[in-house]
């Protein structure tokens, strides 16, 4: 019987062991991957900025590239990338290579948030 409940023991530490063990968070990079829907964009009304759509959608390619669908900009595309220490996302869009932002992110299950206070910008999406 000791014998038993030693295994038992042994067994749950090893167990319990390999659980810690297990995998973490996955990145903000893999997290981000796929296709957003635009719900909510609050921004001042002298804003323009060109590099992204306040209403429609965006999907994140394994290759960080981008495409983009929505007012007020239509279709656009380009590359990203993200810091994932600093959580900043790092657009550029094809249509004027000059155009380049950034952007804090959280991301949250099916939610992502973006905001630019340079801009005084902020975004939230939700996973298709």
């Amino acid at each position: 019987m000791r014998t038993i409940i030693k295994t038992f023991i042994l067994l749950l530490v090893i167990g319990l062991s390999l659980q810690s063990c297990g995998p973490r968070n996955p990145a903000l990079s893999q997290l981000i991957l796929g296709k957003w829907d635009i719900d909510i964009t609050e921004a001042p009304d002298d804003i323009k900025t060109p590099f992204v759509n306040y209403e429609g959608w965006i999907k994140f390619h394994t290759d960080h590239t981008f495409d983009s669908e929505g007012e007020p900009h239509g279709i656009i595309d380009g590359e990203w990338a993200i810091d994932e220490e600093s959580e900043v996302l790092s657009i550029t869009v094809n249509q004027n290579l000059s155009d380049k932002s950034t952007w804090d992110i959280s991301v949250e299950k099916k939610k992502m948030e973006w905001s630019n206070p340079t801009l005084d910008v902020s975004m939230d999406l939700t996973k298709s």
